[in-house]
């Protein structure tokens, strides 16, 4: 049985795995790079509270929540479906050199709306890190939602 191992047959034989290995490995690399590096659009809520103080930044809040009961000072309430809608966005974000921070009940929404405000070309944009309870973690206060 050995004997009719060739140096052929042999080569074949390691080239074949190792090609899938280099294959599998590839593959998860690319899977890695099409996953959006989040942590860079992340902000602190006390990162929030000093560019709000900068008179040369505008800064729009975006609460993309459903049905919050209590949001951020000075927030917008959007869903995703209004910001999807440009005509709506356009009366609520009126430069599109703003910086906008949005607040969202989870990662998942919070990039999806991202996505969306960087397609509709707003460049500075951010998700709360940790939604509202990084807020309050912060210890910023609430505002109702008839302010």
């Amino acid at each position: 049985m050995i004997a009719n191992l060739t140096l052929e047959k042999i080569t074949a034989f390691l080239i074949i795995p190792y090609n899938a290995f280099l294959l599998a490995v590839f593959a998860v690399c690319a899977v890695i790079l099409m996953i959006p590096n989040t942590k860079k659009y992340n902000i602190k809520a006390e990162d929030i509270t000093q560019k709000s103080k900068d008179k040369n930044v505008n800064t729009v809040m975006i609460d993309i929540r459903n049905n919050p009961e209590k949001r951020l000072p000075r927030s917008k309430i959007l869903n995703i479906k209004e910001l999807n809608a440009a005509s709506n966005l356009n009366k609520h974000l009126k430069n599109k050199n703003d910086t906008i921070i949005l607040v969202a009940e989870g990662q998942k929404d919070g990039i999806e709306s991202l996505k969306i405000l960087k397609h509709q070309g707003y460049n500075s944009v951010f998700i709360l890190e940790n939604g509202i309870q990084g807020w309050l973690n912060a210890g910023l206060p609430l505002a109702s939602l008839n302010k």
